[in-house]
């Protein structure tokens, strides 16, 4: 299987995608300070990340100043109300961050935030948290470390995602034809062999990266002496072919279940939006006829109006503002229908 770099290494050389400033962090960080009046003397995450300079806190978001002013244990009780792509947005916004969540201290943090996704299957062998989470979040190619919105092709038995252009470069995956390898001694063939290495499949075609081919080539060889050994030596190879193919069953099923779970927030979320823009129409109409505009002279092209088509709550500050414009534009578009 090709080498995962460390996180902390392989991120510093991606320009991060644009960060989503999560709701559950702003209503977590309300949520503790009401719960916790008086906070007690620990350090805070800069002195955690060992940030002796401001040099690390300045580049954070302005939204996220606070959790740098809290100390640590309570953002560690904020952010354990987050999912693991919550925590990834964190720790791409800035290096204090980054430098947190990599500290051993924040395991169990990373650990909170998966048990918040239902379904989600526990950490890849030899992995370890905030990889976990690059691997299933992130959206850059692991090869190439372009980003791209729309995500890449994950494979699960490689375990990375690749890109579209980096999964077809003949120089990258290779097929079986393009290898010319007899391992030694010569207990199994090169075609046996290949099939219980981690492979990224296309199709029914293989493809393995020489890489990691060349690596369990050396293994087998470091390992295999005689007969015995070389059978000890399969049985393992077995075991660990089948351990990653449940792997891969866990996280197609885990994949669905999410897949559901973001269409029904997404539904959730147009019901709400539509349901704070009704508000906002009924409350602007019944202002308007307190005014003494009649309800049926309000014209219906006063809902696509961008004052009236916005998600957010009327207030009166806000009425003050806008109630000329809509009066006006009542007023010319009843002049332009002719119902004057």
């Amino acid at each position: 299987m090709a080498k995962r770099k460390n996180i902390s290494k392989s991120h510093s050389d991606i320009e991060p995608s644009p960060k989503r400033r999560s709701n559950r962090l702003k209503c977590a960080m309300a949520d503790v300070k009401l719960a916790i009046p008086t906070y007690r003397a620990s350090e805070t995450i800069s002195a955690v990340a060992g940030s002796s300079s401001e040099a690390q806190s300045t580049d954070a978001p302005k939204s996220l100043q606070d959790l740098l002013e809290m100390p640590e244990d309570i953002v560690r009780e904020v952010l354990r109300h987050l999912d693991p792509q919550d925590l990834l947005n964190l720790f791409h916004s800035a290096s204090v961050f980054r430098t947190f969540l990599l500290h051993k201290s924040s395991a169990p943090t990373w650990a909170a935030a998966r048990a918040n996704l239902p379904g989600l299957p526990p950490l890849i062998k030899g992995m370890d948290e905030a990889s976990y989470a690059s691997f299933l979040f992130d959206k850059h190619c692991e090869i190439c470390k372009v980003p791209h919105a729309s995500g890449q092709n994950t494979f699960w038995d490689i375990q990375m995602r690749v890109c579209s252009a980096c999964q077809f470069s003949r120089s990258i995956f290779l097929q079986e034809t393009s290898f010319e390898f007899q391992p030694q001694p010569p207990f199994i063939d090169k075609k046996e062999f290949l099939s219980l290495i981690p492979t990224m499949f296309c199709g029914s075609l293989g493809g393995w990266m020489p890489e990691t081919v060349q690596k369990y080539l050396a293994q087998y060889e470091e390992m295999v002496t005689d007969e015995d050994s070389f059978k000890q030596w399969r049985a393992r190879m077995n075991k660990e072919r089948e351990e990653r193919r449940k792997w891969c069953d866990y996280h197609y099923d885990w994949l669905r279940i999410d897949a559901e779970r973001c269409e029904r927030q997404m539904e959730q979320r147009k019901e709400g939006n539509l349901e704070i823009w009704r508000t906002r129409y009924k409350d602007i109409t019944v202002r308007l006829i307190a005014l003494g505009w009649k309800e049926e002279v309000i014209p219906s092209q006063l809902a696509q109006h961008p004052h009236v088509k916005k998600l957010q709550r009327l207030t009166d500050e806000e009425w003050m503002e806008i109630s000329p414009t809509l009066v006006e534009y009542i007023e010319t578009q009843i002049q332009d229908a002719g119902m004057v």
